[in-house]
């Protein structure tokens, strides 16, 4: 949420404006150092604690990354979807149920970051976002809580929005009776609540040079924040080019590391972005160990109903295809979003082989200065495809200043932050100036949350 919202008199107006209300006052100052100097997670931790909202550890699985960790959390949850249930929930509460009824299926909580679409469907049971009401129902039993933790900062400390939705996440986890907690983290792990949660199973799907600001300066120290998941875990996954990573930089692997199997790959996925199939085997082979008795680390351990289980089409909030009909009668275009922002992490063969399908298609990016908008434009060019770039005038910890002073001459659009509108009228200008039959939108979460909402891919 790039600052607060016009009191529109709903009440979930507020309670987000609330949330974000400490970081926003204090985001030129406090919230703009390293996380290591103006995040304490035992602030959000301690009050969890407390209030008994911290799940037990066998039945969590923790995510973090530079990149596809929104998507191995998904497909974790979708993996752990119709399991039975056990005697007691993850909070220690037993299970209400007559013998003849039988133990029933097991609830699977998801907490994503960033968020989808709207600033609370972050908050998932069984794969369905939060209802206001519920989100109200929590938010308000913590709401003097969170009100005393703000009074006592100091002002170098700034409470954590990602730490209050954990908390209300939490709150409605234990509250309805949740099963299983997949829990994906924001930046880094050393000082994210996430990332101080025990878990059975956490991962670390990729690390890059991103928000060196807040968890940098170098590489090696961004590896080292991300790879803290790994202390409170019984098993830690790597994606496949950690060690590689971890070698180059001079960090070690963790004592407690299960590299990538590329085994562990769904035959059904090789036709997808190589990425997105490794982070489906990744949520989907965290999912069987977290679910089978014994051992986190005894890799036999693993539950076979779920490591062969395969998942829905699509499990990525980052990544779609789609058709885009332009106007009432107008063109009908495809569609690609992918919420990639550097050349390492764009799948060049997929791409290649899809622009052999294209006659002529063109890329809207919308890529702020943390991300490598020189790399992916030379790649893109190298593919054949053309490249645009949109800004987004309200975007919180994004700016755009390379674009600006690189390549003004290809800013199509200055776009507001929750205007979908302006990226349909974008894609319908260029595709009428340009006649081109595909459109790939790539960049920042925040775009790709615009054009989601546009496609009703939001779900």
């Amino acid at each position: 949420m790039p600052g607060p919202r016009p009191d529109d008199g709903n009440p979930v107006t507020r309670a987000l404006n609330g949330i974000f209300s400490d970081y926003l006052a204090k985001r030129g100052s406090a919230a703009g150092g390293f996380d290591r100097d103006v995040r304490d997670p035992a602030i959000i931790l301690n009050a969890a604690a407390d209030r008994g909202l911290i799940p037990a550890g066998d039945r969590v699985i923790t995510v973090t990354g530079s990149k596809g960790k929104g998507t191995v959390a998904r497909a974790a949850a979708q993996a752990l979807l119709g399991l039975t249930a056990r005697d007691a929930d993850a909070f220690g509460a037993p299970r209400r149920h007559s013998p003849d009824d039988g133990p029933g299926t097991g609830r699977v909580g998801l907490i994503v970051s960033p968020n989808e679409v709207t600033q609370t469907d972050r908050l998932r049971l069984d794969g369905v976002p939060i209802a206001d009401d519920d989100f109200l129902t929590a938010y308000r039993s913590l709401e003097p809580d969170l009100d005393r933790l703000r009074r006592a900062l100091p002002p170098s400390r700034y409470l954590s929005p990602f730490g209050a939705f954990l908390l209300i996440g939490l709150q409605w986890f234990r509250d309805i009776g949740t099963d299983w907690v997949v829990l994906e983290g924001g930046r880094g792990a050393a000082f994210d609540e996430v990332g101080r949660i025990p878990a059975r199973v956490s991962i670390v799907t990729t690390v890059a040079p991103e928000h060196r600001e807040q968890l940098g300066p170098t590489l090696a120290d961004i590896a080292r924040d991300k790879l803290a998941i790994a202390e409170t875990a019984g098993l830690c996954l790597l994606g496949p080019d950690m060690p590689e990573i971890l070698e180059r930089v001079g960090v070690a692997l963790p004592p407690n590391a299960l590299t990538f199997d590329p085994a562990w790959v769904d035959p059904a996925d090789t036709g997808l972005p190589r990425w997105l199939a490794v982070d489906r085997a990744l949520g989907r082979r965290a999912a069987a160990l977290l679910a089978a008795p014994g051992p986190a680390g005894n890799l036999l351990s693993a539950d076979p109903s779920i490591a062969g289980r395969p998942l829905p089409p699509h499990s990525a909030g980052s990544f779609g295809i789609t058709e885009l009909t332009l106007g009432q009668k107008g063109p009908t275009v495809e569609l690609v979003y992918d919420a990639t922002g550097r050349p390492e992490a764009l799948d060049t063969i997929w791409y290649q082989r899809k622009r052999k399908g294209w006659r002529n298609p063109v890329v809207i990016a919308c890529l702020s200065d943390q991300k490598d908008p020189d790399g992916m434009t030379d790649l893109l060019t190298s593919i054949g495809l053309p490249t645009y770039f949109v800004i987004l005038s309200d975007a919180a910890m994004h700016g755009f200043a390379r674009i600006r002073e690189q390549w003004p001459e290809r800013i199509v659009a200055t776009i507001d932050y929750d205007d979908e509108g302006a990226v349909r009228r974008t894609i319908e200008r260029l595709v009428a100036a340009g006649n081109h039959d595909a459109v790939v939108c790539l960049g920042i979460q925040p775009f790709i949350r615009l054009v989601r909402r546009l496609t009703g891919a939001a779900t």
